[in-house]
């Protein structure tokens, strides 16, 4: 199997689905643009679906990443983690913002009920994450103790993420527009946790 133009064709496919929406791109349209034949994209994905499946699998696996580096760096207080963990979700989301939109709709219709299952099940880790961020906060004196409604915090946060993109044309400062909802998440998250979070 030829990586580099597996990568070309994933690479291409997402800029077509983010431009042109799934539904309005073909297998054509991305063999053209790919500069490749169809029969390659059917070689190495089968399908348009089962392409979708694999440009989200290589997303679950740099969020999986991105986690695993942030929950293991043992030189950061639970907080520093936290804050961490709130700037990448942030981070991707915005510089992805098509393809985040794209997600997010292809769950709320369940046209592919494979694709709805890996959205599920990444956000499953990336509340399990978050979770273990605020017990590991409690136990060491950071978060006042007791239990959290986790999956209602990070709820909270993607719906901030998704309004703001929604209605990022109406917003005077694009510029500083990742900025300021990282500190209003991290200050959400905050109130919501309590305690003490000095870093």
């Amino acid at each position: 199997m030829n990586l580099d133009k597996r990568s070309h064709i994933l690479n291409t496919a997402r800029h077509l689905f983010a431009s042109g929406g799934y539904e309005g791109t073909s297998i054509r349209d991305i063999a053209e643009q790919a500069k490749v034949n169809i029969s390659a994209i059917s070689y190495y994905f089968g399908s348009k679906d089962k392409l979708l499946e694999a440009m989200l699998q290589q997303g679950i696996q740099l969020v999986l990443d991105t986690n695993a580096a942030i929950a293991g760096n043992e030189e950061l207080s639970y907080p520093a983690k936290i804050n961490l963990f709130i700037t990448a979700l942030v981070h991707r989301a915005l510089a992805h913002q098509a393809f985040y939109r794209l997600v997010m709709a292809e769950q709320i219709t369940n046209k592919n009920p494979v694709v709805s299952a890996m959205v599920k099940e990444i956000k499953g880790h990336q509340t399990e994450i978050l979770s273990s961020l605020i017990y590991g906060g409690q136990q060491t004196g950071y978060f006042l103790p007791g239990e959290h409604d986790v999956l209602l915090l990070f709820n909270t946060m993607l719906g901030t993420i998704t309004q703001t993109l929604i209605d990022q044309d109406e917003m005077q400062d694009e510029a500083g527009i990742e900025t300021k909802l990282t500190e209003h998440i991290k200050a959400i998250t905050r109130n919501f946790l309590g305690g003490s979070w000095h870093l």
